[in-house]
């Protein structure tokens, strides 16, 4: 097998038409020019063995060994390889005519799955740059004076790498009761991904400010199970449930010795990060102190300071997992005589979302609450904590302290808004993400045999179809699922991201 990416783009735009309506870089005032190529080659060999014994016992093997183009020169192979093991228990014991459990099938599996390094990570180079700036203001635009500029890219080259390793070890059955009535897949699994390429931050004064390292060791362990059936089912009416469950836990074993953390995306503030011995990506960032002593009555609470608000912790810490507790799918399906009616159900359960959004609202106190805080100020705000009383750890009383944030006296207002807002306590603005979501509903009709044989039409259903139509959810923000970095490895930050669409969709379907 061989695969060949050859990717090339050339691009340069302008800026102001000395002719109107005349759409044509030529007509422009040139402005940046940019030439893009990214190639990469994989050749790799694959053997494959499937082995089965009277139709009940099932052996597959498969063996690969890669060579990529963006390892390095030296060490640029790796193999891996999978084997699997499937038995249909109830054709081996000679029950499969019962009515109970008509199929029974147990299956267990190992494996391994290499990947291999980002485009052009071992070697460091420089770019041309467009514009710099610190993301608020427009910067500087090049050229400049028709002078182009060129930097060292921000991230340092590794000839070291090595390709990631991820061994998965799973076990589960597949059963099918009362003559097929009802069905249960379930599968549990336990992956290690080893040598897990990540860009992790270093120090600016070595003149960079990521390198690309085999930074980890993280275990993904969870279960999955679909549960299906049919409630109802006769020659003219059908009912059909389908029930998806997931629940994982992805921890990060172990990194790199000379690093505490790794900061996967996000701001200085607020990031989604990989610390050892937590889940993977837990959000990190400045956080409020709060009483931590089990033997105290007020353990976990908020100190308030002098000032009557509450104390900024001096490290950052751990503030949310953004990963659910679990999450669930349910379908119902109703058909009569050709006409079927479904809908999908999402619920997630748990994981957090820092809602940066809201916090630079709350930092320009234009949200309402900041409103409703102002709008107390005739008989003060008192914020939810406690306050020392000496140096002892149970030496706290709840706090009474009323705070009039009209009052000039505080600060300015911005000044006063920066306490609750993006910069300064990204914990304040960590919230829940579960959510229920109406997924998906389609309405399809299937014309009858009838109809179409006349017309040389095997098969025709006209469908309609809405997605993502409802959201029901405590979340303060526009959508818990979105996330500001795309599909990068940090998740959980929401920062102005744009909401999911609401789609509407009519189709017909045929077939000659």
């Amino acid at each position: 097998m061989l695969l060949s990416t050859n990717y090339n783009r050339v691009a340069i735009d302008g800026n102001g038409l000395s002719v109107p309506d005349f759409y044509h870089i030529s007509n422009a005032t040139p402005g940046n020019a940019d030439d893009v190529i990214e190639k990469k080659e994989v050749m790799g060999l694959i053997a494959q063995a499937n082995i089965g014994y009277r139709d009940m016992i099932f052996l597959n093997l498969t063996a690969r060994n890669d060579w990529s183009s963006t390892l390095p020169d030296n060490d640029n192979s790796f193999f891996y390889p999978a084997a699997s093991l499937g038995i249909e228990f109830t054709e081996l014991l000679g029950i499969s005519d019962n009515n109970f459990l008509p199929y029974g099938k147990l299956r267990v599996s190992y494996g391994q799955v290499g990947n291999d390094a980002p485009l052009y990570a071992t070697s460091s180079y420089y770019a041309k740059t467009d514009v710099t700036g610190d993301g608020f203001t427009d910067g500087l635009v090049f050229p400049i004076l028709g002078v182009n500029a060129f930097e060292q890219d921000g991230t340092l080259g590794n000839d070291e790498l090595k390709p990631e390793t991820t061994t998965t070890f799973e076990i589960g059955a597949d059963l099918r009761f009362y003559n097929n009535r009802l069905a249960l897949d379930v599968t549990y699994y336990n992956a290690e991904t080893k040598d897990q390429i990540l860009p992790v931050t270093i120090s600016a004064a070595s003149g960079f400010l990521e390198s690309v390292r085999n930074a980890g060791l993280i275990t993904n362990k969870g279960i999955e199970a679909v549960l299906s059936g049919s409630p109802v089912r006769s020659d003219a009416f059908q009912w059909d449930i389908t029930a998806n469950f997931t629940a994982y836990e992805n921890t990060v074993n172990r990194i790199l010795p000379d690093l505490t953390n790794i900061t996967l995306n996000g701001f200085t503030s607020v990031s989604s990060n990989v610390i050892e011995g937590e889940p993977y990506g837990v959000i990190f960032g400045e956080a409020l102190e709060r009483v931590d002593d089990p033997d105290s009555p007020f353990n976990g609470r908020l100190i308030i300071g002098p000032d009557g608000f509450p104390i900024t912790a001096n490290d950052s810490r751990i503030l949310g997992d953004p990963n659910p507790d679990w999450q669930l799918g349910l379908t119902n399906a109703f058909t009569y005589k050709g006409l079927t009616l479904s809908a999908l159900v999402d619920f997630r359960k748990g994981g957090d979302v820092w809602n940066g959004t809201y916090g630079i609202a709350q930092y320009f106190g234009v949200t309402q609450h900041s409103a409703d805080l102002r709008g107390e100020a005739g008989d003060g705000v008192i914020f939810d904590g406690v306050q020392r009383t000496g140096d002892e750890a149970n030496q706290y009383v709840e706090n009474a302290q009323q705070i009039d944030l009209n009052n000039n006296a505080i600060g300015t207002l911005a000044n006063r808004w920066t306490r609750f807002g993006f910069g300064t306590r990204g914990e304040e603005n960590v919230e829940d993400a579960s959510w229920i979501r109406l997924r998906e509903v389609r309405l399809a009709y299937t014309f009858p045999q009838s109809i179409l044989e006349n017309l040389g039409i095997s098969n025709a259903t006209f469908s309609l179809t809405g997605r993502n139509l409802f959201l029901f959810t405590g979340y303060k923000g526009i959508d818990p699922e979105t996330n500001l970095t795309g599909t990068s490895n940090g998740f959980g930050l929401d920062y102005f991201n744009n909401p999911n669409t609401r789609g509407y969709g009519a189709a017909l379907t045929v077939t000659f």
